[in-house]
């Protein structure tokens, strides 16, 4: 008899252990899925400001172009589509799409002041980022 009751608290004992490994398991995998998921909107959110950066920079060192706010070989109507990868795509393959608004602009006598706003929107509708950006258009026509 006394031998069965040493083999039963050694089994409660075994299956008390694993029970505490199994749920620490959980618990770990857990932490790892949502570590994963933290990764990949990190990822997606930096890529989005990348190519936000990415046009800021090519507004800002030629100028806004009329094609970024109308029709070009890349824009339909203000807007430039993305897949996911950012590659540049059509409409209908789009996971992304960047709108460029001209939100202001102030003439003077020697130039332009434009602020315009850079809009990433996911396929969606929800925006993923957004850039604002100023520039100044010299007039080199001006007096001097």
């Amino acid at each position: 008899m006394e031998g069965i009751g040493k083999t039963r608290a050694f089994l409660t004992e075994f299956i008390i252990v694993i029970l505490f490994f199994s749920l620490s398991a959980v618990i770990t995998l857990q932490m790892f899925l949502a570590a994963s998921e933290k990764s990949g909107k990190s990822t997606e959110q930096t890529s989005v400001y990348l190519e936000l950066q990415a046009m800021a920079e090519e507004i800002r060192g030629n100028g806004i172009k009329k094609e970024l706010l109308s029709t070009g070989s890349t824009w339909e109507n203000g807007y430039c589509y993305y897949r996911e990868d950012f590659s540049v795509c059509n409409m209908d393959e789009a996971f992304y799409t960047l709108l460029v608004k001209e939100m202001a602009s102030q003439e003077r006598e020697a130039g332009i002041t434009r602020k315009i706003q850079l809009v990433m929107l996911t396929a969606d509708g929800k925006e993923a980022g957004n850039l604002g950006v100023c520039i100044y258009e010299p007039d080199w026509r001006a007096k001097q």
